[in-house]
């Protein structure tokens, strides 16, 4: 059931604050009111969100406070009220009382509309356990396409704070290595680390809701901010963050962290989550020393992943079919992984340089192609990614 403190959770009531009553937060919300009359007290259900302007008794302290009083023995959980139209600021006098009641006071501000706080409370109440579940399958739906009308969802999502044509989103997916087996235990964790992540970024007053997603073996955060300047700042410690999660978590697990696009509306977010997970898929092929992957960075390998695809086991076998020595083939791999830089990747085999040119010659016999001449290398290329391609395939 929902909370008090679930209640502030929601978007519409990130420009409110609590005033009194803070020992009264985790009391269960069920029923939604608004005061219009001052005898609101037996109208009440219990369990209930009271909203009101006090404009019935606006200019008599002593009858707020009675108020106050009969709605704490009444099981009201929460009074929200609306300063700046017929009371400029909550009296001193009923935050004590409230204080003493525990009972919650919130304090709105005047252009907040009631009917976007009931909507959003309502829908808190009702579909879903918390505003996090339901901001889950939200952003869940829009991604697989589990919707009928666009504009239904966009109203939707203002509900719930989000406005997909005004709001920007990114994307970060952590994923476990798809050969390694995985238990229940591990995936839990995983979505713990996702629920630190989002917590993180919603501490910073610029980001809201950020939602994640979970398949098998990965998790997906959607930061939300109005301004894409304030993602693009913050990736850095978002990134960080994300290293500490996993690094908390799951010590001895190797996860991959995919981040995607920065971008606005449902195809943006659709975008941003998609090119997360294809930079992880392409990184795992080409860049597998890396934790971290951007799509920025990998895009060219993406495109490349998608254009070899079928093709891979062709154009492996048109160039490399006949180069049966293991020790030459991970010579050649390791060559381009070291931008084609001799002592480097005499380094990083514990070889001598010559060894690699004598092993790059051997290869040139083999092929008939020569990696210093442009045209061969370029195909030698290809086909160490058609090789790598094949690689990982066995490996799903």
């Amino acid at each position: 059931m929902a909370s008090v403190k679930d209640i502030l959770k929601i978007p519409k009531f990130r420009n409110s604050k609590v005033v009194a009553g803070h020992k009264g937060l985790d009391k269960n919300i069920r029923y939604v009111t608004v005061m219009e009359v001052p005898n609101i007290v037996k109208w009440l259900k219990g369990d209930d969100l009271l909203i009101t302007s006090l404009y019935s008794i606006k200019d008599d302290i002593e009858k707020q406070c009675n108020l106050i009083r009969e709605l704490s023995k009444s099981s009201c959980s929460c009074v929200a009220i609306k300063v700046g139209e017929y009371v400029d600021k909550i009296p001193e006098e009923l935050k004590r009382i409230a204080d003493e009641c525990e009972l919650p006071l919130i304090e709105i501000p005047y252009d907040l509309i009631y009917i976007d706080i009931i909507m959003s409370v309502m829908n808190l109440i009702f579909e879903e356990r918390d505003s996090d579940s339901i901001a889950q399958k939200y952003i869940k739906d829009i991604i697989f396409d589990i919707y009928e009308d666009e504009k239904i969802m966009m109203e939707k999502g203002k509900l719930l704070g989000i406005d997909v044509n005004r709001d920007w989103f990114l994307a970060i997916t952590l994923s476990f290595n798809e050969d390694e087996e995985i238990d229940e235990n591990q995936v839990g964790s995983l979505k713990r680390v996702a629920k630190g992540i989002s917590k993180y970024a919603t501490n910073n007053n610029e980001f809201e809701l950020n939602p994640y997603i979970s398949t098998d073996k990965s998790v997906s955060i959607i930061f939300q901010s109005q301004s894409k300047d304030s993602i693009e700042k913050m990736l850095p410690y978002i990134e960080k963050e994300c290293l500490i999660q996993v690094d908390k978590y799951l010590k001895n697990k190797k996860v991959f962290i995919g981040i995607g696009t920065i971008e606005t509306n449902i195809n943006g977010i659709k975008n941003s989550y998609f090119n997360s997970v294809k930079a992880i898929e392409s990184g795992q092929i080409f860049k597998e020393e890396n934790k971290i992957f951007y799509y920025k960075d990998m895009e060219m390998f993406c495109i490349l992943n998608e254009v070899i695809g079928e093709s891979r086991e062709s154009l492996n076998n048109i160039v490399l079919k006949n180069v049966n020595d293991k020790e030459l083939l991970n010579t050649l791999i390791k060559y381009y992984e070291c931008n084609a830089n001799l002592d480097e990747t005499a380094a990083k085999l514990f070889v001598h340089k010559n060894t690699v040119k004598y092993r790059l010659q051997k290869i040139k016999e083999i092929t008939g192609l020569d990696v210093k001449v442009h045209e061969d290398s370029f195909k030698l290329y290809l086909a160490v990614i058609a090789n790598k391609m094949l690689l990982n395939s066995t490996k799903k």
